[in-house]
């Protein structure tokens, strides 16, 4: 095995783990995306659910925003049934509104100063330090199925034990 399938292998196991939607409209949001190919996997797994999808990819970077565009201009052009946000919009600070599914691999960065207490504030947890304990928080507030690959410290740091307390309140089936 390579790391190229080990890592196909796993994005393909996050997807798998999302439910099956029967809905009209089905909305879809990927964090920290480098390609957006959660948002393709989801889009082929839930194209045949619903009447539309509508699909919002926040980018790490502009290069990944501009270069997967023409990705999803090639393979998933937008039409009556699809449709597409691309861009570079920071998930914790962005006013998105509720998806049905959350999907993504949560940058980790030491968050500091003032950008650290406001988050704290809003989280109303004194102990994350790091990005990835608070866009999963913010996920769980807008998400109503979310898959998101965590660090292995995620069971143990002190850094999640608020997001842990948070998490425990929901049905976890993977």
């Amino acid at each position: 095995c390579t790391n190229l399938s080990i890592n196909q292998a796993a994005n393909q196991i996050l997807i798998n783990s999302l439910p099956e939607l029967k809905k009209p409209v089905i909305r879809i949001l990927e964090i920290s995306a480098t390609s957006g190919s959660y948002t393709q996997k989801a889009i082929r797994k839930y194209q045949n659910s619903c009447q539309r999808i509508e699909a919002t990819v926040l980018f790490i970077n502009k290069t990944a925003h501009e270069l997967s565009q023409i990705i999803f201009q090639k393979y998933f052009p937008c039409s009556e049934r699809l449709k597409l946000t691309l861009s570079t919009d920071d998930f914790l600070i962005s006013k998105l509104g509720d998806f049905d599914v959350i999907v993504g691999l949560p940058l980790i960065s030491k968050v500091q100063g003032q950008t650290k207490k406001d988050l704290c504030a809003e989280y109303e947890d004194n102990l994350a330090c790091n990005t990835a304990a608070f866009i999963t928080q913010k996920a769980l507030r807008h998400g109503d199925n979310i898959a998101l690959f965590l660090p292995k410290y995620f069971l143990n740091n002190l850094d999640f034990i608020e997001t842990r307390k948070a998490i425990s309140k929901f049905q976890i089936t993977h």
